[in-house]
């Protein structure tokens, strides 16, 4: 687990997978990206317990794996790896997290001249795992004091650098875990306008964790649905997040087996391309044009 391969993705595997896919789908140059969201640390539970227990508790015992994380932040660093010049476009804190996070950042190669730093901490996301190593995020780390994450708090006006960065690349990711947060989402709709008037192509990297949002779940998915169907030009699910965004419409086994039924009325009408990612089921991927491709999983070293 490390920057590009955290655990708040699905599985490296799928992660690979997913990569294989895109070059399958997409012939043309790798772009310069701009990858739009979060950059935090996952604190994964070294010793197993109960899946519900609670953060200040994990945190406290300091029985964890300290990794850098947040789906844009693992994007960014894997397109670097893979020969690609990618920025980061969020906000971290003005602590010594926020400033590993920054070091990290530089050490492979990642653009962070758009990077905000906010007078907040650098979020820790929690997490337990049980008796047979699965997973459960429990929550998050310690506040300085009742402020918001710094991760939550970009302004949502645009600087100058970001604006730069922005018009000067060919391609945003953008994961949708920041719209939970009223100034992330303002920040993260005025990055993606931006983008969308200034003719980039938009990826929408459907990311559902509860343990983000204080709003209804209905709400939450309707906020994420409009925010993909507004920009995106590539979406990027799982297939137990296609199954939760469109309750009583799909089946995950469906949406791996068919993804161009994503494209479709109902789903992702307005999107050239969709990507499904199912952990040890591998992917698949289509295209508007009718292409599709279906990637298995395989064993890597990790």
């Amino acid at each position: 687990g490390s920057f590009g391969l955290s655990p708040t993705m699905r599985r490296p595997v799928a992660f690979l997978s997913f990569v294989y896919a895109a070059e399958a789908l997409c012939s043309a140059n790798r772009p310069q990206v701009v990858c739009l969201g979060e950059a935090l640390f996952d604190c994964i539970a070294t010793e197993a317990s109960e899946p519900d227990r609670c953060p200040e508790v994990l945190e406290t015992s300091g029985q964890f794996l300290k990794l850098p994380g947040g789906a844009p932040a693992n994007v960014a660093v894997a397109l670097s790896r893979l020969g690609t010049e990618a920025a980061f476009l969020g906000a971290v804190g003005d602590d010594k997290d926020g400033e590993e996070l920054l070091s990290l950042f530089q050490d492979r190669n990642v653009h962070v001249a758009a990077v905000e730093r906010t007078q907040s901490c650098t979020r820790k996301v929690m997490v337990n795992i049980d008796e047979g190593g699965e997973r459960y995020f429990a929550g998050f780390g310690k506040r300085r004091q009742s402020l918001p994450f710094a991760d939550e708090i970009p302004e949502p006006t645009l600087t100058s650098e970001q604006d730069r960065v922005i018009v000067g690349s060919e391609m945003m990711v953008t994961s949708t875990l920041g719209l939970a947060f009223d100034q992330m989402h303002r920040f993260m709709h005025a990055a993606a306008d931006r983008a969308r008037r200034t003719g980039k192509t938009i990826m929408v990297d459907i990311n559902w964790r509860p343990v983000f949002w204080s709003q209804e779940e209905t709400h939450a998915r309707q906020m994420i649905l409009d925010y993909a169907r507004r920009y995106a030009s590539f979406v990027k699910i799982t297939d137990e997040e296609a199954e939760w965004m469109f309750p009583g419409k799909i089946r995950a086994q469906e949406v791996l087996e068919t993804p161009q039924i994503l494209l479709g009325d109902g789903f992702f009408p307005q999107a050239d391309l969709v990507l499904v990612t199912a952990g040890e089921k591998g992917c698949g991927g289509a295209s508007r044009e009718g292409r599709t491709h279906r990637q298995e999983a395989f064993e890597v070293d990790a």
